[in-house]
């Protein structure tokens, strides 16, 4: 049986083909009236952990130094100062390949992290609308608050160990020019961490506010972030508020962090789990004789460091949380009657670069909770954490 070969000319034309295709979304990608940037994040790797007084289990993870993700981003010029921008980020599960938040604790959806329209000016800044991290968080866009943070986003191991983070819908912000090395971030969203918008009405929803001041320096980054909630009406739960500071210092090869962070009426103590999360978020807003729609007022320190030697770079970070419960109803349910919240997070890493864009990590993060967090597991566990990520 004879085998069939295609013809010299035939493979000519179908080259001649790809290559015109292949011209042609170039074009369209880089053309001078806009540009499309396709980018992203893959993290996947192996979490060990051991709870206090439970059982070690292990996991296949992604997304444990950051988020895997997938961002597209579109820029148009109107003018020589003025252009136009799209910002759309997709969390996701390398694992299975569903979509996912940073740490699984809210509704899948389609550009969960962020999906943003805006209009930038030079002299004016960024005018936005759409669904992004607040400016007192450390993943997102912005990334402000990770200049306080050495661990990135590993979750025990970063600042959602002690202050988690803020994911709004409906919001409008505002983005000052950089002057002098400073910058100005202001947002207000309707509904604010609400999953649902069950009547649309206005007085109903909860209304987020974030305003922030960064630096960026040549040594020196830092953020004073103050960001609060004002609860719709019918809503039992008080007003949170967030004070946040903090930053890091280029000392020689050694990069130092410190921050601190008062939450008033704080509800989100530790990386979300149903033994204390889902009961202290419920519990606050519903109508009972106990329940004054207070929540935890907390003081949280963090100090760390990153040092480069080779082709490896070091992290650590120690956190120190303190707070006292203000709610009756969650002191006798949630808390088992403590009034006091203490919590210590210590983390130590590694990255090995394999190159610009892709590199191995190794994290082990150690977190013990006292008083009414003595029962929570998310609280009183060892973590190891290792695994390989790429940007591309």
């Amino acid at each position: 049986m004879k085998k069939s070969q295609k013809s010299p000319l035939k493979l000519s034309i179908a080259l001649a083909s790809a290559v015109f295709l292949a011209s042609s979304f170039q074009a369209q990608a880089e053309a001078p009236g806009g540009t499309v940037i396709l980018e992203g994040y893959i993290d996947g790797g192996i979490m060990v952990e051991r709870t206090k007084g439970g059982d070690t289990k292990a996991f296949v993870k992604s997304g444990q130094q950051d988020a895997s993700r997938i961002n597209l981003i579109g820029i148009e010029p109107l003018s020589a100062e003025t252009r136009v921008m799209f910002f759309l980020e997709q969390d996701f599960d390398i694992n299975n390949g569903e979509t996912k938040d940073i740490v699984g604790d809210r509704r899948s959806s389609s550009f969960n992290a962020q999906s943003t329209l805006s209009v930038i000016n030079d002299r004016y800044g960024e005018f936005g609308l759409g669904h992004l991290y607040a400016f007192n968080s450390t993943p997102g866009a912005t990334g402000w608050t990770k200049k306080m943070d050495p661990m990135f986003t590993f979750i025990e191991a970063s600042l959602f160990g002690t202050s988690g983070y803020t994911n709004v819908s409906n919001a409008g912000y505002w983005i000052s020019p950089r002057f002098y090395g400073w910058q100005t971030g202001l947002l207000f969203a309707i509904n604010g961490e609400a999953a649902e918008e069950s009547t649309g009405a206005f007085s109903k929803n909860n209304r987020f506010w974030n305003a922030a001041l960064n630096y960026e320096g040549e040594k020196a980054q830092a953020i004073l972030s103050l960001a609060g909630t004002m609860m719709g009406s019918g809503d039992k739960a008080k007003d949170p508020f967030q004070l946040r500071v903090g930053g890091n210092y280029q000392l020689g090869p050694v990069k130092l962090y410190g921050g601190y962070t008062y939450h008033k009426n704080n509800t989100r103590l530790s990386v979300p789990s149903p033994e204390y999360i889902g009961a202290a978020m419920e519990l606050v807003h519903v109508p009972n004789p106990l329940n004054n729609g207070k929540g935890v007022d907390t003081n949280a320190f963090n100090v760390g460091f990153q040092i480069p030697y080779g082709t490896f770079t070091f992290l650590g970070q120690y956190q120190y949380m303190t707070g006292k419960v203000k709610n009756p109803l969650l002191s006798r349910v949630v808390f088992h009657g403590e009034k006091k919240v203490k919590k210590n997070v210590i983390a130590l890493g590694t990255l090995y670069h394999l190159s610009k864009r892709s590199h191995l990590y190794g994290v082990v993060a150690w977190s013990d909770g006292k008083k009414g967090l003595k029962v929570d597991k998310t609280s009183n566990r060892s973590i190891l954490m290792c695994g390989v990520a790429h940007h591309f």
